[in-house]
């Protein structure tokens, strides 16, 4: 038999220093610590809230050059404010404050969510909390992985030096090979290798070739459609109905009065007159656009159907007996928003292959040229657009005459097609004392109004640039079924067969490099190398001088504005111009035009071309008279009438 025996332990008294430092290591800590957190919460707040600052117009041309330079402000500070709250998160988890603070965190993210709403300039928020939840993730695992290094280097620094040393060279090797695919290498590249010329003139624009082009790096990892599974039209739907019966045809907005076409009321005016018909009136050329919805089990299809008018037809007639015939009877005019030379190729390579197969080529209907120093003339549309369109500084709109009407007056049929729901280029306001007097002549033809639709463009405030949906949506663009430009292309094509005996010009507005992240203007490439082809196989484009241009290049790129990227810089300000000549023109006119190759040129330029090949008299004066006079090799920005922070022009 064993005896055991317990000796109990002491037990301390309540005066035990001991007793008391085990207990406080349990015990939320107060005063100067809580305070801390307190104060940090209110900061946080009061940073967030300072960035949800918007615009006060809406219209996007005078909210760009207010808000963009905001960008890496605001996102250093939804930075520091995620970085505060994540600090505080883990100090509740650390003890070093009562749990109940957590409740204080949820409320002020509360607060966060309820205040973050939509994705224009005006009200970005759903951006803002969208960047502040990734900020937040980010910088509580980085707060929580450098917790975790610090604890392994404690216990063993040496090996935590060499698995240091290790990553670090894996990241440099890595950091080359981005490096290497951000390389600029095809950045001064043209057509069939051709290269920029910048040492052709003494005195002329010289423009250096940036070291690192993030264009080329980034190219695909923005892509949301992809991200989102939005890659196919299927996967998009149409909740909202425009009015009930078979048919529903959109209105002629040709027919549009002046205020009807200022911005605030074009959509709303639009949906007005949308009107169930019958087919007889789609026939008789009554309406061009419709809305097929007679079989509820089936989607909706928009539908078009170009009758011919013969009044234009007599109109242009009449025209053409006085004047005799046009040297260039029809002209083609492809017009990208947003998008760059160098971006025009990295994106819509068939098309690119297009104009590609026609520069210096015997054996083509068509002869390319092209412009390597075509500079844009502002950030925005309206300083480009009313340079090539009207002729004149956007400050004189009320004092320019729309190029339109010279067109129609040397007896060309004109026609529009484009997904923007605007009359013009740019959206033109009656509070805009510069614009709302502007001329804004119609076009015989107008395809506009489909793009009015708010399956498409959403309504409200938000609706017109909400980069979710919509003429500057991130997203693939989608409307019922089919892909939005295709809508603008097959309308063009069947303008371009109705009157396939008359002269025309015919319009093509795509907004699809109108968006942040660069990466859905590659859904374009394929319908409009086809539509193309297509009118080249059949005859349609002989005699047709084509032109695609650009108002200027991705001027919404977000990191550009945040590191000051150079390549992003000149992208912005070296659109994409090209001009296919049918091979009749290009032997009398080629010579002049290669020569142009690699002379500074702007939208002036492009106004005095339309001028010279139209029958037109008028030229402006920082523009070169076409066809005129010898090309000035020597051209600098300030013959362009640029504004000086704007010219890449090495000084």
């Amino acid at each position: 038999m064993h005896l055991r025996i317990e000796i109990p332990k002491p037990v301390p008294s309540p005066e035990d220093p001991k007793l008391h430092a085990n207990r406080n290591m349990f015990r939320p800590k107060s005063g100067p610590i809580s305070i801390f957190l307190m104060f940090s919460l209110i900061i946080a707040l009061i940073l967030y809230l300072v960035t949800l600052k918007g615009c006060p117009s809406h219209i996007m041309m005078e909210c760009v050059p207010l808000i963009v330079p905001l960008i890496p402000l605001g996102l250093l500070l939804v930075w520091l404010s995620s970085l505060l709250i994540a600090i505080s998160i883990k100090m509740v988890f650390r003890g070093l404050v009562h749990r109940i603070y957590l409740l204080v965190i949820l409320v002020e993210l509360i607060i966060i969510w309820t205040f973050s709403y939509g994705t224009t300039f005006q009200t970005h928020g759903a951006f803002n909390k969208a960047i502040f939840l990734l900020l937040l993730i980010l910088n509580a695992f980085s707060l929580t992985f450098m917790e975790f290094l610090y604890k392994i280097y404690r216990s063993r620094p040496r090996l935590t030096l060499f698995f240091g040393s290790l990553i670090l060279i894996v990241l440099i090797l890595q950091m080359k090979q981005l490096y290497a695919r951000g390389s600029c290498e095809k950045w001064d590249k043209g057509l069939k290798d051709t290269v920029m010329d910048n040492n052709f003139a003494k005195g002329g624009c010289e423009i250096p070739i940036p070291e690192f082009c993030f264009h080329e790096l980034t190219s695909d990892w923005f892509d949301v459609s992809k991200l989102l599974k939005k890659n196919e039209c299927s996967a998009f739907s149409e909740d909202i109905k425009l009015g009930t019966g078979d048919l529903l045809a959109f209105p002629k907005t040709q027919y549009f009065h002046p205020e009807e076409k200022y911005v605030e009321n074009y959509q709303k005016h639009v949906l007005k007159l949308v009107q169930p018909i019958t087919e007889d009136e789609i026939n008789n050329g009554l309406y061009e656009i419709y809305l097929n919805q007679s079989q509820p089990d089936q989607q909706t299809s928009l539908n078009i159907n170009i009758q011919k008018n013969q009044s234009l037809v007599e109109r242009s007639k009449d025209i053409l007996n006085n004047k005799g015939r046009l040297n260039f009877p029809n002209i083609l005019n492809i017009y990208l928003d947003s998008v760059s030379r160098q971006h025009f190729s990295r994106k819509l390579p068939k098309t690119y292959h297009f104009i590609e197969n026609r520069y210096r080529s015997e054996n083509t209907q068509h002869e390319s040229f092209q412009f390597f120093k075509y500079h844009a003339s502002g950030t925005h549309t309206l300083p480009n657009q009313m340079r090539v369109f009207y002729g004149a500084d956007y400050r004189k709109a009320s004092e320019a005459e729309s190029l339109l009407k010279t067109i129609k007056r040397e007896g060309y049929i004109t026609a529009k097609s484009s997904n923007l729901c605007s009359a013009t280029y740019f959206d033109v306001s009656q509070t805009d004392k510069t614009l709302s007097n502007m001329d804004i002549e119609p076009f015989d033809h107008e395809n506009i109004a489909f793009a009015c639709d708010p399956n498409y463009r959403l309504m409200g405030g938000d609706g017109p640039y909400s980069y979710m949906t919509g003429s500057a949506a991130m997203l693939r663009r989608c409307l019922y079924g089919r892909d939005v430009h295709q809508y603008v292309l097959e309308y063009g094509e069947k303008f371009w067969n109705t009157y396939s005996e008359e002269p025309k010009f015919l319009e093509l507005d795509l907004m699809d490099g109108h968006e942040p992240s660069a990466e859905v203007l590659k859904f374009l490439d394929d319908p409009l190398e086809k539509f193309l082809s297509r009118l080249e196989e059949q005859g349609s484009l002989k005699d047709t001088t084509i032109i695609f241009y650009a108002d200027h290049g991705h001027h919404l790129n977000f990191f550009y504005y945040l590191l000051g990227l150079k390549d992003l810089y000149y992208e912005l300000n070296l659109p994409m111009l090209f001009i296919l000549f049918p091979k009749d023109q290009a032997k009398i006119h080629g010579q002049y035009m290669r020569n142009l190759e690699n002379v500074l040129v702007s939208g002036f330029d492009i106004y005095n071309f339309y001028k010279a090949i139209t029958g037109g008299t008028e030229r402006v004066k920082f523009g070169i008279e076409f066809f005129d006079e010898e090309v000035d090799l020597g051209r600098n920005w300030r013959d362009l009438d640029l504004e000086e922070h704007l010219a890449i022009c090495k000084r």
